[in-house]
């Protein structure tokens, strides 16, 4: 009921029957079988990978998401009961605005 219809090549949704799919994988499957890193390659690139594949997105995620510890400092000046998703959204917005300078 809180869902929105449309058609989708990456998930398949019946919530009637209990189903939900991720590029054709039932949900159950790739949350017992399956990493985060290896669901988030599927949901991007259609199939899972094999195992050289996989070696190389985990690389490529890890050595291409280092922060700035200035990130860090940034997140410390919110309040300890900040809002998790404002926190992130201001976060994103600082990105986005010192990467013009």
């Amino acid at each position: 009921m809180n869902t929105a219809s449309c058609k989708s090549a990456i998930t398949y949704i019946d919530g009637d029957k209990g189903i939900l799919r991720y590029r054709g994988y039932p949900i159950e499957v790739l949350a017992e079988h399956c990493t985060y890193m290896e669901v988030a390659y599927l949901i991007l690139f259609g199939d899972l990978p094999t195992a050289p594949q996989l070696k190389d997105w985990v690389f490529d995620i890890t050595h291409h998401t280092m922060l700035h510890e200035t990130t860090k400092k940034f997140m410390e000046g919110f309040r300890y009961n900040a809002h998790p998703m404002v926190m992130l959204v201001s976060t994103c917005c600082a990105f986005e605005r010192l990467s013009r300078f």
